[in-house]
Formats: C-alpha cells, sequence, structure tokens
C-alpha cells in the first residue's frame, strides 16, 4: 500500500471518529481541557500563535497554488463531477498554506468526504491537490513524528499521478509536468537541508 493510500485510510478514520464524537462533544466544555491542551503535547495545535507554530509559505508555493486553480479550471471543461469538490479542496489548502502548523493536518478534514473519495480513485486532480498538500505537509518537518512525511508522500502521489493523468487524459500533460517538476524541486531542497533519515 502506498503512502498516499495510508493517508487516505488514516482521513477516513477521522473522519468516522468525528461523526462519532460530534455528538458527546457537549459534554467535555473545553474550558476544562483549555489549559492541558495549551501546555502539553499538543500545544502545536492549541497552543499560542508563536513564531515556531506558524506556516509561512513562499511566493513559490502562491503561485503554485494559483496555477493549481488554472488546471482545476481546466480539468473541469473536461470532466465535469468533482469541479466544485476540487475548487473546496484548494481554497482550503490556500486557507491551510496561512497560519498555525495545526492547519495543515486540519486541511484533511476541510477537504471533505467527497474529496477523499475521489482521492481513493485515483482521480488525477485529486491527486494532483495532494501533491500540493505534500509540499505544504513538509512546513512540518521539525515535528519528529511528521519529519520526512510530505516528502515521502509527494513522491508517492507524484508516481501515482504519473501513472494515472499521463496514460491517456486529454487535458495538457506539459502544464501537469510543470507542476510535478515544481514539486519535486521542493522537495529536492529541503532534502539538501533536511536529509531523509536524520
Amino acid at each position: 500500500m502506498k503512502l498516499w493510500q495510508c493517508v487516505f485510510h488514516q482521513v477516513s478514520y477521522y473522519l468516522h471518529y468525528q461523526t462519532l464524537i460530534a455528538d458527546t462533544v457537549h459534554f467535555v466544555p473545553i474550558g476544562l481541557c483549555r489549559k492541558w491542551l495549551e501546555s502539553g503535547p499538543f500545544q502545536w495545535i492549541f497552543g499560542s500563535k508563536s513564531s515556531e507554530n506558524i506556516v509561512v509559505v513562499d511566493e513559490d508555493y502562491n503561485a503554485a497554488l494559483l496555477h493549481l486553480k488554472e488546471l482545476n479550471s481546466e480539468y473541469e471543461t473536461i470532466n465535469i463531477t468533482g469541479g466544485a469538490t476540487f475548487s473546496h479542496a484548494i481554497s482550503s489548502l490556500s486557507f491551510c498554506s496561512d497560519g498555525s502548523k495545526g492547519r495543515i493536518l486540519a486541511w484533511l478534514a476541510m477537504a471533505g468526504q467527497e474529496f477523499m473519495t475521489k482521492l481513493e480513485e485515483s482521480d488525477p486532480m485529486a491527486l494532483l491537490i495532494m501533491l500540493h498538500w505534500a509540499v505544504l505537509l513538509m512546513n512540518l518537518d521539525d515535528l519528529w513524528w511528521a519529519r520526512n512525511a510530505g516528502r515521502r508522500l509527494l513522491e508517492d502521489v507524484a508516481v501515482a499521478l504519473e501513472k494515472t493523468s499521463f496514460e491517456a487524459r486529454p487535458i495538457g500533460p506539459p502544464r501537469w509536468a510543470e507542476t510535478l517538476d515544481w514539486a519535486r524541486s521542493v522537495s529536492k531542497q529541503r532534502e539538501s537541508t533536511n536529509p531523509i533519515g536524520s
């Protein structure tokens, strides 16, 4: 099983868990847990907005998101299903690229169940969006449990994308290939500063 498929399954479990606890959350007031959440092991999600907890993406990433929106618009003209789903996932990705690091993981839930279904079906646009999330995930390399996950996910998704989108799709592969090249160059740049296994 590829890493992106593992991520999909974990997200599915998360979404089912969220549904399960949605009705029981009102029994535990968040105020009772706030101090522990802000100072405990999950402080990077619930704690203050310190500079170590803030995601700062460069202009290249923002340009890549704009390019992704264009590719989605083109994709919608040939594939009428999923346009709104993909637009929502891209908008959510843009939101998660500015703010606390916790937003990066929150994107998995924000993208929604329809997006996850498209991802499970190996829809090329869903994979392309996931590729951008993998680049964003590299911002969590300073967390021991997330180190190198973005780069590994990126490569798995890139391989899956190459297999599905370039085989017999009418969408212009050169524009998609540019996106793959960009993502892999970001990965190589991060690799030089933080080698896998370190």
